[in-house]
């Protein structure tokens, strides 16, 4: 396994917990809540594929499969699946998550989580 895939892997998995951190304590606010409930009913237990991109999100390098269960989401496997994709992110975005937790978390509204409002029509 090359160091760029692994750094991938690792970078994606950090700044799937800053997500899961700003759902988690701000799952009873406005923002979060409908979101919340609205995806537990249309994507709860579903695979989500995720595409990881440098500059041009139609050529990502690296892919992770999500699920969303339990007002958290969680890493099913890495690698390109059978979900579509559901979420193009950058590489760029996921360093900012990791390197600026609290700014996330304290202010959710600066998540990237329009493709799960788009998702699940909220």
């Amino acid at each position: 396994m090359d160091m760029k895939t692994n750094d991938t892997y690792g970078l994606f998995m950090e700044a799937l917990d800053v997500v899961n951190t700003a759902i988690s304590e701000h799952k009873d606010g406005q923002l979060m809540g409908g979101l919340l409930t609205a995806a537990d009913k249309t994507i709860g237990g579903k695979h989500l594929g995720v595409a990881v991109y440098r500059d041009d999100p139609d050529t990502p390098f690296d892919y992770f499969t999500l699920r969303f269960t339990n007002e958290r989401l969680e890493l099913l496997a890495r690698g390109k699946d059978e979900p579509e994709i559901a979420w193009k992110v950058s590489q760029d975005y996921l360093r900012d998550l990791v390197d600026n937790p609290r700014d996330y978390i304290d202010n959710p509204a600066r998540l990237d989580l329009d493709w799960l409002r788009d998702r699940v029509g909220v």
